[in-house]
């Protein structure tokens, strides 16, 4: 199948069924890399916000600031540039997914598998940001959303232990 097959097959689900497969994405990435090595929740990240924070801004940041910043860094700039040097979507497709998952990955240097994870978050984010831009969709408001998710359910994941 080739990448403009993809896309377009992508494109024509439904917005809630789209969304809903990217989050089972990313969280079966997370429980892959968890099972290979040490649990994602154990950053210092988290521990350092919430010692200097406190829980109420820890979450503004963790779930509001950080995806805002994060999508418009790593999966706005990153696609629209590559998109406007490479015309060929075959080749803009596969380079801006490339260099904006990689940024994303080492992005967030807390641990190997947390670069690890982060970088297959990169690829269903950088993703479903291109396909939402091919379906004429907020691309920025889905990836948004699904970063969001991930971080409040990592978020509370951490607080529980």
């Amino acid at each position: 199948m080739t990448i403009l097959n993809f896309i377009r097959k992508a494109s024509k689900l439904n917005v809630f069924l789209f969304f809903g497969i990217a989050f089972i994405l990313m969280l079966l990435s997370s429980l892959i890399v968890s099972f290979f090595s040490s649990p994602l929740g154990t950053s210092n990240y988290n521990v350092n916000y919430l010692e200097h924070f406190g829980k109420i801004v820890t979450v503004l940041i963790v779930v509001i600031w950080d995806p805002v910043f994060e999508t418009i860094l790593y999966q706005t700039l990153i696609i629209y540039i590559t998109r406007a040097f490479v015309p060929k979507i075959r080749y803009n497709f596969f380079i801006s997914i490339f260099i904006s998952s990689l940024a994303f990955g080492i992005s967030h240097p807390y641990s190997l598998s947390y670069i690890l994870a982060a970088t297959l978050y990169g690829i269903i984010l950088a993703t479903a940001y291109y396909i939402s831009l091919y379906r004429k969709q907020s691309a920025f408001l889905i990836v948004f959303l699904l970063h969001s998710l991930i971080n409040l359910l990592a978020l509370l994941t951490f607080l529980q232990k």
